[in-house]
């Protein structure tokens, strides 16, 4: 604890003014008592005995006088002494609260540094540390004695020195930087760290503070994922290349079906039109007259064979699709007289079976450019699937012309289709419905061709629908073909 210092208060100015003050006031008050107390006594008794009487009282008389104005002038030195003295105790008080504060404050800055999670360190223009808090110790391996003997090349790699004075030079310069390299330890370990630096002014000097913070964890994550998106990209790029070839594969064995079934096409044929026809000729009793159950059983093969050679020239025309070789040619062609040419071909279906079958053309339809043959398979396809699924009432053709297109519908007053299978209505060998469908002959390949063939002339088809009300199916054409 700090002693008390008293100060010598004689040398205070206040207090040597008073000192003067008192004593000049006392000289000149007991001359002038002396001098003319005297004259007074000498000029008004005559009497030696009584003068001698009243110099006693003269005498008394200047004690008291001396004794008070002594008194009043001590008590007003006093007074002084005490201001004196109380001053120097406030400025006493001042000063340990100062020195109190200061310590308070250098306590506060030592705690901030000692818990701080990096590291802190303060060095000068030369390098030399002045400054570090305990982690750098801890972490570097090294004493307090060693690094005041050190620099901060010392703490890292050759191979990272370079850098790291590049970013020691741009502190003292512009004022701040910052750079992440591994930190060596004394027993040659070293731990990724990012330091940031700042230039301050430590006892009128230039200095450098920095903070180094671990990065290990981050660049041990950064690794680990990077290892994983490069396990991905390989794993990917394996599996693309399988898939590549699975691809490749698969559209050499679809390529090879469907060339084959194209090549098939006269072998395949052939025999049924020879069927049919000879089926026909017997029918026609130009080889002798059948009885009523012979005509029956060749009127069941002759239908037999129909429907099996319209099975398969749907499953040719989509093989040939698929495999390209099935070509759409263009050319003017007049479409009222197609649309009412598969209209024929369908109506003893539909008197079969009592359904209408209502043709409405609108006057503007013409001549267009196309593929007459094609266009007829499209409307024979969809007129027969509206006949086919329609109990009561029957099938309407409508066709316009829309702006540069024309567009044919044909309407249904049949079962109708589901919504949920409107997105699989024209997939190949799907059938909706199979309940249903499996009381109707076909593929399930008549709507998939409509659409393929539109495609390839350059149109579209679609279609809305209404479960139980019937169904409608719109095939747009250009009105000069393909293009």
């Amino acid at each position: 604890m700090p002693q008390r210092v008293t100060p010598d208060l004689m040398e205070h100015p206040r207090i040597r003014h008073q000192a003067w003050w008192i004593a000049g006031i006392y000289a000149v008050t007991a001359t002038l008592w002396i001098y003319f107390s005297d004259q007074a006594l000498e000029s008004l008794i005559a009497d030696p005995e009584r003068l001698l009487e009243w110099s006693v009282y003269k005498g008394i008389g200047f004690v008291t006088v001396t004794a008070v104005l002594l008194l009043v002038l001590m008590r007003r030195a006093f007074a002084s002494i005490e201001e004196g003295y109380a001053s120097v105790g406030e400025e006493e008080r001042r000063r340990r609260a100062r020195e109190q504060e200061a310590e308070a404050e250098r306590h506060f800055s030592e705690t901030m540094i000692e818990s701080m999670p990096g590291i802190l360190y303060l060095y000068d223009a030369t390098g030399r540390f002045l400054r570090w808090n305990r982690n750098f110790e801890e972490v570097s391996g090294y004493s307090g004695e060693e690094l005041a003997h050190m620099t901060p090349m010392d703490l890292f790699g050759t191979e990272d020195q370079p850098r790291l004075q590049a970013r020691i030079a741009e502190v003292f310069e512009r004022g701040e930087s910052s750079i992440e390299a591994p930190f060596l330890s004394k027993d040659g370990t070293t731990t990724p760290y990012f330091f940031t630096g700042q230039r301050v002014d430590f006892g009128g000097q230039e200095c450098l503070v920095g903070v180094g913070i671990d990065v290990s964890k981050r660049v041990e994550a950064e690794a680990a994922l990077r290892q994983l998106n490069e396990s991905l990209e390989r794993k990917v790029g394996e599996r693309t290349h399988e898939l590549r070839e699975a691809l490749v594969r698969a559209e050499a064995a679809d390529r090879t079906k469907s060339a084959f079934l194209a090549a098939m096409s006269h072998e395949l044929r052939t025999p049924l039109n020879s069927i049919i026809g000879f089926t026909g000729i017997v029918l026609q009793e130009l080889a002798g007259p059948l009885t009523e159950e012979q005509e029956k059983q060749l009127r069941m093969v002759q239908r037999s064979a129909r429907h099996l050679l319209s099975l398969i020239n749907d499953v040719l025309d989509i093989s040939k699709i698929e495999a390209g070789q099935l070509e759409v040619h263009s050319e003017p062609f007049d479409l009222p007289e197609v649309i009412r040419r598969a209209a024929e071909t369908v109506l003893p279906v539909a008197d079969a079976r009592g359904l209408t079958l209502d043709l409405r053309i609108a006057p503007e339809v013409g001549v267009i450019e196309g593929d007459a043959r094609r266009v007829e398979q499209v409307l024979l396809n969809l007129l027969s699937n509206g006949l086919k699924f329609t109990e009561l009432g029957g099938v309407t053709v409508t066709a316009r012309c829309v702006e540069e297109c024309v567009r044919i519908q044909v309407a249904d007053t049949g079962i109708g289709i589901r919504p949920d299978d409107l997105e699989t209505l024209f997939q190949p060998f799907r059938q909706i419905d199979t309940g249903l469908t499996r009381a109707h002959e076909g593929t399930g390949l008549g709507l998939t061709i409509c659409r393929r063939l539109t495609d390839l002339m350059g149109g579209q088809v679609s279609v809305t629908s209404a479960w139980g009300r019937g169904s409608e199916f719109s095939v747009t054409l250009p009105l000069n073909g393909t293009g």
